[in-house]
């Protein structure tokens, strides 16, 4: 599919980049992202972009972070999942978010 193919561009022109730091690659990935729902690496990826003073980069984070615990608020109250799993489940997203 068009969007995996571009998040493994965006990963190896990361890799040519080592070291230095490109907001706009950061945030477009975050964006790749977040379309196929990979909210862990789009967290991650806006992260970066906005400690590298990307516009915008710290609202499309708060917008996921938002929508995981939307979600999350939606799968407890249907499924009757337990608390302490949704809670760990969002430690792990948040966890990403500073790689």
């Amino acid at each position: 599919d068009e969007i995996g193919r571009a998040l493994v561009a965006y990963e190896r022109a990361e890799a040519a980049c080592a070291g230095r730091s490109n907001p706009t690659l950061d945030f477009n990935r975050g964006v790749a992202a977040k379309y196929v729902e990979d909210f862990q690496l789009a967290l991650a990826c806006f992260s970066r972009a906005e400690a590298a003073g990307a516009r915008g980069a710290a609202e499309e984070a708060r917008g996921v972070l938002e929508l995981v615990r939307r979600l999350a608020g939606l799968v407890e109250r249907r499924h009757d999942l337990k608390a302490r799993r949704l809670r760990e489940l969002a430690a792990g997203v948040r966890g990403g978010a500073g790689r």
